[in-house]
């Protein structure tokens, strides 16, 4: 039993490698094949342990080892060391929760401190008994005391990040590879490996099944757009959002700044987006963020401003986590409604 377990990891270690590194979506026949074998992969595993799980009901049941504590992750710059395996987690924000849900892990799950609402129904309904304790600027000493591990969709202050006394985990991947290994970090951490494999294998074919349609068409221009309070602000070519939009068959025109970046409407005017992805929160309308941009008087002038090429996505699509599969499918077919 030892030696498949470590035989099984081998393969995986493998083909995680392998795919890991792996541009998405794949610009050749042979990046093709390599996803395909990916996949392919995956299901001989599954079909092994499908064997095994029979042959073990005949045999008797066989002893399993377990997950060796401490164990220690590199997480955005920092050493996260987790004791033991948690059992009083606070998530923070929509990803990191939804994350949870996704492997079966709400019984240990304390509490869900959240900046929005909007998990989707099905993770919901597996948190719906968790209470939620706090907003994004009321995270205290005193509110995580009891918890043994802290999960982030995204940072929170420095102050928080330098506990020593609290594991505190950041999902916020810069990349597809970023965001399946924090992935299958969470399933190292919390013993659910298998888990994660199967939930990243869902989010891993619905990528492929958009890519393969995309990938050989030109890609749209585009902008993802944030109009604030204090100005117009698009997102640079260092942000999740931007690896959504290439995905997908586009290509971000402000790709050259490195994080969500202020802008000027003659900025955006130079650039000549054909597609315009408009991020929706807050209280006011997207039908009043639409109308704002059809009044400018730059802004009016766009492409994807006269040809109405604009699509209002919420905040919680656009983040780094599980939904990405969806929003790679729903932009794509905005980009390319041809190929749907």
């Amino acid at each position: 039993w030892r030696w498949l377990r470590i035989f099984v990891s081998l393969i995986l270690g493998f083909e995680a490698g392998l795919v890991a590194r792996l541009p998405i979506p794949p610009s050749t026949e042979v990046e093709g094949f390599l996803l395909e074998f990916s996949m392919n992969v995956r299901a001989l595993i599954a079909l092994i342990g499908w064997s095994l799980g029979l042959l073990i009901g005949v045999m008797g049941s066989v002893p399993v080892a377990y997950a060796d504590f401490p164990m220690s992750f590199e997480n955005k710059g920092r050493l996260v060391t987790v004791k033991k395996a948690p059992q009083k987690v606070l998530t923070f924000g929509v990803p990191a929760a939804e994350i949870m849900a996704a492997l079966d892990l709400g019984p240990v799950v304390m509490g869900r401190i959240h900046n929005r609402e909007g998990l989707w129904p099905e993770y919901e309904a597996a948190l719906k008994a968790v209470p939620k304790i706090a907003g994004p600027d009321q995270i205290t000493q005193e509110i995580v005391q009891g918890a043994d591990f802290f999960f982030g969709s995204f940072p929170p202050s420095a102050q928080e990040l330098s506990w020593d006394w609290l594991p505190v985990y950041v999902l916020e991947p810069g990349s597809f590879e970023d965001l399946y290994q924090r992935i299958r970090d969470i399933g190292q951490i919390f013993e659910v490996e298998e888990r994660a494999e199967t939930v990243l294998a869902k989010l891993n074919d619905q990528l492929y099944q958009t890519t393969r349609r995309v990938q050989n068409y030109e890609p749209v221009k585009t902008i993802v757009y944030d109009p604030r309070a204090d100005g117009l602000y698009v997102c640079g070519g260092t942000d999740f959002e931007s690896r959504l939009v290439s995905l997908a068959g586009g290509v971000n025109v402000f790709a050259d700044r490195p994080e969500w970046s202020k802008v000027t409407a003659a900025e955006i005017l130079d650039r000549e987006p054909e597609a315009i992805v408009l991020v929706q929160y807050g209280d006011k309308a997207p039908e009043l963020k639409t109308a704002d941009l059809k009044a400018d008087p730059i802004l009016s002038k766009l492409m994807a401003v006269t040809n109405n090429k604009i699509l209002v996505l919420d905040l919680e699509a656009l983040e780094s986590g599980l939904r990405a599969g969806l929003t790679v499918a729903v932009l794509a077919k905005f980009f390319h409604p041809s190929l749907f």
